[in-house]
């Protein structure tokens, strides 16, 4: 394989394992902003344009409990970017054997 599919595969792990991050903190945004109250026991109803976005914005910060297994799936793929920048240093500070 190619340094430049490792990188993107590597770089998909990092997102994919930080993605119930992302959704939680896109949930807790919006709950702020509006002024929902959004808790794990029940669905409340949240307003927002006409309509109620309460289960989904439930849903969202609720998968943020997701994020226990998957932030190993992005340490890996941080792991594997970090070997991988290494690699690629390491080649590009190889001396070519002329003295």
């Amino acid at each position: 394989m190619t340094m430049r599919i490792l990188y993107v595969i590597s770089i998909l792990l990092i997102l994919i394992g930080l993605a119930p991050l992302f959704g939680l903190l896109f949930g807790l945004f919006v709950t702020e902003m509006t002024g929902c109250a959004i808790n794990e026991g029940t669905i409340n109803e949240c307003i927002l344009w006409g309509l109620d976005w309460g289960p989904f914005l439930t849903y969202v910060t609720v998968l943020g409990w997701l994020m226990i297994l998957s932030w190993p799936i992005a340490g890996a793929g941080g792991l594997m970017l970090l070997v991988l920048l290494f690699v690629s240093l390491s080649r590009r500070l190889k001396p070519n054997g002329d003295v």
